[in-house]
């Protein structure tokens, strides 16, 4: 808390905190003639009236600057001089008490008009960026929640949609934040992460690790790319976030349907036969889900097909083992499933080795490939949150049983696992991703600030960041001692 010293004079900060009805920020009603000077927060702000937040991404300025944006008298008692990234400026506002933060996080806001955001349908309304200093970037919207769970968690994950028009007749790719011209984003909420980083980094990892089969094609990126921001939903605070992209046909590039079957995508959406390759189960090309399995690609009637899925898991689980050595290769990429298995251990993702696992393929002459989604249950905790705290066990399934009986994945399994031990996967390494991303987002505040909604699920802990570590050091020993055995 600042205390008043007899000697300090006030300092003064004046903004409008009277906005339109779509809480558009806060100077956009500015006096469209420009004789009003804006100066200082710019166009880099939003703000909470019901928790009394005013979040500021744009560049610092000093305190002592009278920012004159025709509006209320904010005076903040200080003697600071400048604002600090990640620290809270209380202010006063009609006797009331605000606070104030800048942060470097990119600012989301998220505007229906009041209107409840369901699961389905998409709900009409206006996206707002904030970052980079630029003007704001706006766009009309369809927003509805995602996910399975995750969808009645008390923190909500979104489906974004940007639209040309407010009907969503006729969509509008732009590329955000860095990432890749697209209409279709993901806002992930990482409700039930301690830090908020887990999913994250994991990601971020499998991006330096994961070969692709055709990624000598110009822009294929084998998993998707995301960017930490701070949300707003109406008018209200939400926390933090990641803008990411979606696991689809254009990410990985795949052959469009030309009136027979070319690239194919599945998601593991749930525990089955299919997914885990330990049975096999008849299927209806009438239906867009098989076996574990949803189809992403296609998925319209008269272009979704089972036949080669299906025929992928009947080889994996009745075909002789002479038969599966043979040829297993030829049907799944061989660098993708070494990666994968390192991948999946390393993190120990335990609800990836089926459910939460992308099965792709290019064309109809190529193999199949694996691409990780969801891993917010990994690095010792559950996807519920808790705290597991396993490093001494390995995740497998049925393909993977009968792999590890196969000399050929095993040559190429110990070789990648010495190669990735003395760059990206040294102990050092891992544990930096962390602390480097914990850094971040404690250092621009957002941990404090999730703390002021008593609505937002509160597990942050100081001591997590140490645990992490520590379970990178005991899993990073078992899984060495793991692969020099086999």
């Amino acid at each position: 808390m600042f205390r008043k010293k007899s000697l300090l004079p006030y300092l003064f900060l004046i903004v409008v905190l009277g906005c339109k009805k779509d809480d558009a920020p806060m100077d956009s009603i500015l006096d469209p003639t420009g004789e009003n000077k804006v100066t200082g927060l710019g166009h880099s702000y939003f703000f909470d009236s019901t928790h009394k937040l005013i979040l500021y991404n744009g560049d610092p300025f000093g305190l002592e600057s009278e920012i004159d944006m025709g509006g209320d008298l904010l005076a903040i008692e200080t003697s600071d001089t400048s604002l600090e990234i990640g620290k809270g400026y209380p202010v006063l506002r009609n006797g009331e008490q605000w606070v104030l933060y800048r942060t470097e996080l990119p600012i989301i806001v998220l505007n229906t008009s009041g209107r409840e955001i369901v699961d389905e349908p998409k709900i009409g309304g206006v996206v707002t960026v904030l970052a980079d200093r630029d003007m704001p970037f706006e766009s009309n919207m369809g927003v509805e929640i995602r996910g399975g769970s995750t969808k009645y968690a008390p923190k909500k994950s979104y489906s974004l949609e940007l639209w040309k028009d407010v009907a969503g007749d006729d969509k509008d790719s732009e590329a955000l934040l860095g990432m890749r011209k697209d209409d279709d984003w993901v806002l992930d909420g990482l409700w039930n992460e301690p830090l908020r980083l887990r999913d994250f980094v994991s990601h971020g990892l499998w991006l330096k690790i994961g070969r692709y089969p055709y990624s000598a094609q110009e822009n294929i990126v084998p998993g998707i790319q995301r960017v930490f921001c701070e949300l707003f939903v109406n008018g209200l605070y939400k926390g933090v976030y990641y803008l990411g992209e979606k696991v689809d046909r254009k990410q990985l590039a795949l052959k469009k349907f030309d009136g027979q079957l070319q690239g194919e995508l599945y998601k593991g959406y749930a525990w089955a036969n299919g997914v885990t390759f330990d049975g096999v189960d008849d299927f209806f090309n009438e239906e867009d889900t098989w076996s574990g399995y949803e189809a992403k690609f296609p998925d319209t009637p008269g272009e979704l097909d089972w036949t080669n899925l299906h025929a992928l898991v009947d080889f994996v689980v009745t075909s002789d083992p002479s038969s599966f050595n043979a040829t297993i290769f030829e049907k799944v990429d061989l660098h993708n499933l070494v990666d994968y298995y390192i991948f999946v251990n390393t993190i120990y993702a335990s609800d990836n080795t089926g459910k939460n696992v992308y099965t792709a393929r290019y064309a109809p002459d190529s193999p199949y490939f694996f691409v990780p989604w969801d891993m917010d249950g990994s690095f010792g905790t559950d996807w519920t949150g808790e705290r597991t705290d396993i490093t001494d066990a390995l995740l497998t399934n049925g393909l993977y049983d009968r792999l590890l009986s196969n000399q050929e994945f095993i040559a190429e399994l110990k070789a990648r696992w010495q190669q990735l031990r003395s760059n990206t996967l040294q102990t050092g390494a891992l544990q930096e991703m962390f602390n480097e991303n914990y850094a971040h987002l404690k250092g621009n505040g957002v941990y404090e600030r999730e703390a002021i909604d008593p609505d937002l699920p509160q597990n942050y802990s100081e001591g997590e960041i140490g645990f992490i570590n520590s379970w990178i050091d005991r899993r990073m020993a078992f899984l060495d001692s793991h692969f020099d055995s086999l």
